[in-house]
């Protein structure tokens, strides 16, 4: 039976992201730092790819080494198609939004010396980020809720305090295109954000408590995976396009490094 401890450890663990997200306040920041947090929102959400991606693989390797052939299928069914419902969706409204936000093209200029598409606006970059790690968030709801059910109320809160803590990092990322601009969100803003990619955690935790459902754990974080590969490709993207190389490339190493280190808490969680 659901508590309300356990539901606060799900509803809190989601909102540590509130404790990173007010960095996007920051006025004046200098250009170089601007180029730094913008790679090390790269760095992070990398480092979300890779976890999610390993996650949402491992019912598949475990079927496939048990033998299941028609487990190790339905698996892999899930994860494809959960990548390309969001990277293939986000790619084809990309697509649409540019044809109808382009400018009108000037016939005196040849096709070959038209500028390359604009990176994606602060704002449509940040919700993308934020529906996302929302998604991955989601799963790690269920996880806490599945220990709940499995273990008790001391492993559910082991994972609360690893899932906190890298969860208190993510803020960063969904910030990272508004600290790279310049652009300074407004906090109304920043509190729908945090809600966006937060609140799922919370949600995640009541259905992982109710009900145990591998396929549906699978499939979100497919498409969480999509999604932030999809964003991931747009930032360095972006990145590349200012900076200094080595600022952009200890950006990105100490993202994937801060992602790591937190996650090594989660880790020893399940030890």
């Amino acid at each position: 039976m659901l508590t309300v401890t356990v539901l606060g450890l799900g509803l809190f663990a989601g909102l540590t992201i509130f404790l990173s997200l007010p960095t996007a306040r920051m006025r004046e920041v200098p250009r170089r730092a601007r180029t730094f947090l913008g790679s090390l929102t790269a760095g992070i959400l990398l480092f979300l790819f890779w976890d999610v991606t390993t996650q949402a693989l491992a019912p598949v390797s475990s079927a496939a080494y048990a033998g299941d052939l028609a487990g190790t299928a339905g698996q892999v069914l899930l994860v494809l198609g959960g990548f390309l419902l969001a990277f293939g969706g986000l790619t084809l409204f990309e697509r649409l939004y540019r044809a109808r936000n382009a400018p009108r093209p000037d016939p005196s200029v040849p096709v070959s010396e038209e500028a390359a598409p604009a990176p994606l606006p602060p704002k449509r970059a940040m919700d993308l980020i934020a529906t996302g790690i929302g998604l991955h968030n989601f799963a790690e709801g269920l996880a806490i809720g599945a220990a709940y059910v499995s273990g008790g109320l001391t492993f559910a809160t082991v994972l609360f305090v690893g899932f906190a803590l890298h969860n208190s990092t993510e803020g960063f990322g969904v910030v990272g295109p508004a600290l790279a601009s310049g652009f300074v969100p407004s906090w109304g803003r920043l509190i729908a954000l945090g809600l966006v990619a937060g609140g799922p955690t919370f949600l995640g935790t009541v259905v992982g408590s109710i009900a145990d459902v591998p396929a549906l754990s699978t499939t979100f974080l497919a498409v969480a995976a999509g999604a932030i590969l999809y964003v991931v490709l747009e930032l360095t993207t972006a990145a590349a396009r200012g900076g200094r190389p080595g600022t952009r490339m200890w950006g990105i190493f100490a993202g994937f490094a801060l992602g790591i280190l937190t996650d090594l808490l989660v880790t020893a969680g399940h030890v």
